[in-house]
């Protein structure tokens, strides 16, 4: 942007220092310079005016500018962040579940899952997989982490997806007896952030 600022001026400046040397050079040379000096300022705003015009006329197609309806041709709407939150039904005294969760748009982004459950065993654990219909490989795997009885699984993981995800989560011994854990606590949710660009670094030796 500054850069095409500075094309469209460089014509008016050189203009106006012309104009000024010219001045200059009159003012010495006239037996009125008062009245040539103010001639020749109207001189330099009429001729400047004629060459900004010519030369941003010219540009005007190559420019941009700060409150644009578009940049880079996309709607300001496009740069928003897209998140979607998939709020996951509880359930009561399963040996497991498997939700299938509402369609997100193909594409790329960091996935969280949060869940707390109840269990039947107290010495049991729970896992849990987010998955793609069709796709062998997980897309998020994680156990969860122990309170007492309760279990809570926070896992977060930057996912490509590309179709119909699915959730499933059972326990390594007895039953889930509810999700949430506790009537007061926060409902299961698995939220997506949108990654517009992920570059990946490579595999760790």
């Amino acid at each position: 942007m500054r850069r095409r600022v500075l094309t469209v001026l460089l014509p008016v400046v050189a203009v106006l220092t012309a104009l000024a040397l010219v001045a200059g050079t009159s003012g010495i040379a006239t037996a009125r310079p008062d009245a040539a000096k103010r001639s020749l300022v109207k001189t330099v705003k009429k001729v400047s005016k004629k060459v900004a015009k010519k030369v941003v006329r010219k540009q005007a197609p190559k420019l941009t500018v700060g409150n644009a309806a578009a940049l880079g041709g996309r709607a300001p709407a496009a740069y928003l962040t897209q998140s979607y939150s998939i709020d996951i039904a509880g359930v009561s005294n399963v040996a497991s579940f498997d939700k299938t969760l509402p369609a997100v748009p193909a594409g790329t982004y960091q996935a969280t899952l949060y869940l707390t459950a109840s269990l039947t065993s107290a010495s049991a654990n729970m896992f849990c997989s987010l998955s793609q219909d069709g796709v062998a490989v997980d897309l998020l795997d994680a156990y969860a982490a122990p309170y007492g009885s309760f279990r809570t699984i926070t896992a977060s993981r930057v996912v490509t997806v590309g179709g119909p995800l699915r959730l499933f989560c059972r326990p390594t011994a007895g039953n889930i007896l509810a999700v949430p854990a506790n009537p007061e606590y926060a409902p299961a949710q698995l939220q997506l952030v949108r990654v517009d660009a992920n570059q990946g670094l490579g595999t760790s030796s």
